[in-house]
């Protein structure tokens, strides 16, 4: 199962690298909850939140302490809005693993 929640997490973050919605800033990938509950929605041995719970507890996303997501302030909006931090270091190492292991 945990190869599963490896081969999602590196294949979703591959796809936001290269498509616009994801932003990089300081180390991670920022992306609206939305947006990555519709990509998590499309593989659905386990529901998206439950798929962010484990992200979380592998630290593989930044998070407030009882969220699976970050409040970020939208400067475009004026308001605060659900984020989720994807840690581009947990990527790139599981992504070298993988590859070493494939």
């Amino acid at each position: 199962m945990v190869q599963t929640y490896i081969a999602e997490f590196i294949g979703v973050t591959k796809y936001l690298l290269r498509h616009e919605g994801a932003v990089r800033k300081k180390g991670f990938l920022v992306v609206g909850k939305e947006e990555l509950t519709t990509l998590l929605e499309k593989n659905l041995y386990e529901q998206p939140l439950a798929k962010l719970r484990v992200w979380k507890s592998l630290q593989w996303i930044a998070t407030d302490d009882d969220r699976v997501t970050k409040r970020a302030y939208d400067k475009d909006s004026g308001k605060y809005k659900s984020v989720v931090k994807i840690r581009l270091e947990a990527y790139e190492t599981l992504e070298r693993l993988n590859e070493m292991m494939g």
